[in-house]
Formats: C-alpha cells, sequence, structure tokens
C-alpha cells in the first residue's frame, strides 16, 4: 500500500481488541516432532535440493524448445522417430514414460486414471513428445503410433516420471529418494523444498513469519572476526514487533545450515 491505514494503528486496535498483559503461553512443539522436520528439512536443502534444481534446468530446456515452435522434420517419418526412441530406451534399460500421479493431473489425465484406465498407468504424452520431437496430439491421433508407445510401455513397463534427471541414492537405503520427475512431481518437491528453506530459517534464526517473509535475494551477509579466522553468518530483513509500521531493518546472527537454505530459496 501507499498509505498507512488507519493513520498507523494497529488492526486489533480498530477492533476494539486489547493487548494481553503477558507473553504467548502457547507450547512449544514437542521435541520429537520439531526433530524429524529439522531433520527432514536438513535433508531437503542439503541432499535432495541438487536434484530437484537439475529437474528445473531439464524441464525449462524441454519447454523451450518446444516455444520456439520448430516442426518436426518430415525424414524420417513419425513412427520410424518413436521407433528409434523406443529402442533407444529398451538400450537404456528405461521404462515408457507415465505420470506419476495422475488422478491429480486433472483434464484428460485424469479422465484416463479415473474412467478409462483405473489404476493403471497413464502416458506422459508431454514428455515423449518433447523427446522425439513431435506434437503431442500427433502422437494420440496416429492410430499406429499410439499402438507402437502403448505395445512398448506392455513390453519395456511404466517408468514413473521419465525425465532424465537423475535421483540421488539414500546411503541408508541403497535407492533412490523418490522415483523419476515429471512435470506435476516436480512442481511439488519445489514447494517442499522451498518449505524446508523456510522452516530452516525460522527454526535456526528466531525470526518470525512476517520477518522470515520480507527477506530479499542478497539477505545473507558474510563477514570475517578481527583476525580472519572465524566467518560470521548473519540474515539481514525487517522487524516489525515493537517498530513503525513499515519495519525497520535487522540483522540476525545465524549458522551454516540457515545459510545454506537461503542460497537454495534464492536459486529456487
Amino acid at each position: 500500500l501507499s498509505f498507512l491505514p488507519w493513520n498507523g494503528r494497529a488492526a486489533f486496535a480498530i477492533a476494539g481488541c486489547h493487548g494481553r498483559p503477558s507473553e504467548n503461553r502457547t507450547p512449544r512443539i514437542p521435541e520429537p516432532v520439531i526433530g524429524a522436520l529439522l531433520r527432514w528439512s536438513l535433508r531437503y536443502v542439503d541432499d535432495f535440493a541438487p536434484d530437484i534444481l537439475a529437474g528445473r534446468v531439464e524441464l525449462d530446456g524441454l519447454e523451450a524448445a518446444a516455444a520456439t515452435g520448430k516442426r518436426a522434420p518430415r525424414v524420417p517419418s513419425l513412427a520410424d522417430r518413436v521407433a528409434l526412441w523406443i529402442g533407444d530406451r529398451r538400450r537404456a534399460g528405461r521404462g515408457i514414460p507415465v505420470w506419476s500421479v495422475p488422478e491429480q493431473m486433472g483434464g484428460i489425465c485424469g479422465v484416463k486414471a479415473r474412467v478409462r484406465n483405473p489404476d493403471g498407468p497413464v502416458l506422459n504424452m508431454q514428455l515423449i513428445a518433447s523427446r522425439i520431437p513431435a506434437h503431442p496430439i500427433s502422437l494420440v491421433q496416429n492410430k499406429v503410433v499410439y499402438g507402437m508407445l502403448h505395445d512398448a510401455l506392455n513390453d519395456l513397463g511404466p517408468e514413473p516420471g521419465g525425465m532424465d534427471t537423475a535421483i540421488s541414492i539414500l546411503s541408508e537405503t541403497g535407492l533412490p529418494w523418490r522415483n523419476r520427475f515429471d512435470a506435476h512431481t516436480l512442481a511439488h518437491e519445489e514447494r517442499q523444498l522451498q518449505t524446508a528453506a523456510y522452516i530452516l530459517c525460522a527454526y535456526l534464526t528466531g525470526m518470525r513469519d512476517g520477518e522470515v517473509q520480507a527477506m530479499r535475494p542478497g539477505s545473507l551477509l558474510r563477514s570475517r572476526s578481527l583476525d580472519g579466522l572465524t566467518e560470521r553468518l548473519a540474515i539481514r530483513s525487517l522487524v516489525y514487533k515493537g517498530r513503525r509500521p513499515e519495519g525497520e531493518q535487522a540483522d540476525w546472527v545465524t549458522i551454516a545450515p540457515a545459510a545454506q537454505a537461503i542460497l537454495v530459496a534464492e536459486r529456487l
């Protein structure tokens, strides 16, 4: 807003409410709960973030290539290109891309998941088309090609997600921490990563919600002690409680995990 509502008076005062005589007495989140939340937030920022950010780079590249409007080559034919792509998947030991959660996609994907193919895989035509290259509608309307893809699905099996971005292995299980990404699950994991960064910033600094949300790019400050041996980390943002309505600039001293969370959030 370009002006201060009610001449800067607080909303609770306008509503006729009165302040509490003591501090908030809300109980702390139990240690087993906050501990698990903190551990998984650290896993996302430290271990999962590189995969998620790499997935976004891949998907942005695919979407940029599709947005150029380049026509697919006429030679070889669409069927020949599909056959070559299926052959590449077979040699790589990979399945045919399917949507990980088609019932949540809506549109035709949701209809196929609920009605036409209940509990069965739904081909990720968008991703397949970007790899061939072709238009997704061409893959569906060409009966020969459509049949080739479903035959390959039965032969090679489904690959949930289907993007090329590799998924890191969990040391405790020896397995990837999740299936490969598709556009829908990548967006979901980006929201998870953003939430993890928020949790770390709030928990490891003591910043209030409004103070975390007031952070801007470049808010991480690095400095050295006078002897040059110790790196000091701080976050610069706005503090509102007990200050002017527009807030006042302040610094919060923090530690390396919160600094890493800020760097990840800026990239995200």
